[in-house]
């Protein structure tokens, strides 16, 4: 059966639209109820990097770091007169609460100093979530995949997300995903320049995306000869260290150290046996934690499964994140926290999509040879 155009259309701005937003919005609450900003007032209040704290500049490094929604909401927050900030925050709407802030539950939005702020970055982050939905899915349809199961594991891998953020959740985690697949669509679609202004507000919001970029060189190197990747890859990385070295020249007298050292806590997480079955509150049910046997079984048969389809191109970028990025993690990451890893975001969603691929052909290929008799219906 083919399809007109109307039903193109209907597809790609009506029926994808409102599944990434219901996927998108699922994912982002299930984050904000399970930590909110680690604002005070909240279950999860972290002194050393709550939100009071990140827009105020005060925070530890290397939280404090993480600046690119803070300097929006500061900026915007500053552009915004003190009588029009008055005006709204004595407009209250359901529940007695500010117009602005009646739709999320914090002490803090209630706050007249913080509630402009508070309200911005919270609409950022839930756009953050959509946008990564759908650069997810062009991802996924740049390395041949097929609308169904681009879309099926777009949705599926930003579910997935409230149970990465284990051990902590922060606001720059979802522009972090959306930052990811966004580089990672845009180095097999455009030249490595086209990326300056991405690698710019990417670094601003999480530094270690510089480590992100070296692993796009087997993608550059598709479309580009050596030398033109090479050199993009170079400077790509070094606009990103620069970036960083501004932020972390001006933020110099914050407490704290640039980077955490938590190698010992890991090696004795490993060998930690209850550890493996920790669990956790997702979406408000009882769930797994971080790296356990389930997650570590999931990731494991994904790999064994869908390895051998994936573009070569992808191979090697998931080889050089891996590389990077698993080192990294048992240095200076948390133990259990999967959002460490985040430099495999962009090879996840690849090998969920090509076992979602086998998976949809298979039960094709099943449905084509069943015959279902129905009561008093002749077949």
């Amino acid at each position: 059966m083919s399809h007109d155009g109307s039903y193109r259309v209907y597809f790609r701005c009506l029926f994808l639209f409102v599944l990434f937003v219901a996927s998108s919005g699922a994912s982002f609450h299930g984050f904000y109820s399970k930590w909110h900003f680690l604002e005070p007032g909240t279950a999860w209040y972290l002194p050393k990097d709550t939100f009071t704290a990140m827009v105020d500049g005060t925070a530890d490094r290397p939280y404090v770091y993480r600046r690119l929604l803070p300097a929006v909401a500061n900026w915007m927050d500053g552009h915004v007169s003190e009588r029009a900030k008055d005006v709204l925050f004595a407009i209250k709407g359901p529940f007695g609460k500010p117009i602005l802030t009646f739709f999320f539950d914090s002490p803090l939005a209630l706050n007249r100093t913080y509630f402009l702020r508070y309200t911005i970055i919270y609409v950022m982050v839930s756009i953050s979530a959509f946008i990564s939905v759908w650069a997810m899915y062009l991802a996924l349809r740049v390395v041949g995949q097929s609308s169904v199961t681009s879309a099926l594991a777009a949705v599926t891998m930003i579910l997935l997300m409230p149970y990465f953020l284990t051990g902590g959740g922060y606001f720059y985690d979802y522009p972090e995903l959306a930052f990811l697949a966004l580089a990672f669509l845009m180095s097999f679609r455009f030249a490595w320049w086209w990326m300056l202004p991405l690698v710019v507000l990417a670094t601003w919001n999480k530094e270690s995306f510089l480590l992100f970029i070296p692993t796009l060189y087997p993608i550059l190197r598709v479309r580009s000869s050596r030398l033109s990747a090479l050199i993009g890859t170079t400077v790509l990385c070094l606009t990103c260290v620069a970036v960083y070295l501004v932020i972390r020249v001006h933020f110099r007298g914050n407490p704290g150290s640039p980077m955490e050292f938590h190698l010992l806590k890991q090696i004795e997480s490993m060998f930690s046996l209850s550890n493996w079955f920790e669990y956790d509150v997702t979406y408000g049910l009882l769930a797994i934690r971080g790296i356990n046997l389930v997650s570590a079984g999931f990731v494991i048969g994904a790999c064994r499964y869908g390895w051998g389809k994936l573009p070569d191109a992808v191979k090697r970028h998931a080889r050089l994140a891996a590389a990077i990025n698993i080192p990294f993690y048992l240095l200076f990451g948390y133990p259990q926290e999967i959002r460490t890893l985040s430099l495999l975001y962009p090879t996840l969603l690849v090998l969920i999509a090509v076992n979602l691929t086998d998976w949809i052909g298979e039960q094709s290929g099943e449905a084509k040879g069943e015959t279902i008799a129905l009561p008093g219906v002749q077949v």
